[in-house]
């Protein structure tokens, strides 16, 4: 289960950092960044939880337990994916990592991973 579980977490990751690469050099040129950002957060969720109901089956968890598991294990990967991205591919500061998780400060990346995060469970719970 844990390798499915990573195979679906990397195809998450790929399709958000496309959809977070077009919101930042696309949508946001056109509409804003504050509105691309609200935008962005509804379609990474809505990606999110396509992926998860079309390989829920796949993966196999066998109760909320499993479920919750499952998407901790999405979510610590994904924290530790973004800050590395951000930091060594992006060469974003620390400061500007830490906005991107602040809703105060128009940063919505907190919402997408606890919805990362809780995803599978409210899968389980709508199947």
């Amino acid at each position: 289960m844990i390798i499915r579980i990573v195979l679906v977490w990397i195809l998450i990751a790929i399709i958000e950092t496309i959809q977070g690469i077009v919101r930042v050099k696309f949508v946001s040129r056109k509409i804003g960044e504050p509105l691309a950002k609200k935008i962005g957060i509804v379609s990474g969720c809505f990606f999110i939880f396509l992926i998860t109901w079309f390989t829920f089956s796949w993966i196999k968890p066998m109760n909320i337990f499993d479920s919750l598991l499952v998407g901790l294990l999405w979510l610590i990967l994904m924290v530790v994916f973004d800050i590395l991205l951000g930091r060594y591919i992006f060469h974003y500061s620390w400061k500007r990592i830490g906005y991107d998780f602040n809703i105060y400060r128009g940063g919505f990346l907190g919402i997408g991973m606890m919805f990362l995060f809780f995803a599978p469970t409210l899968v389980f719970v709508l199947r």
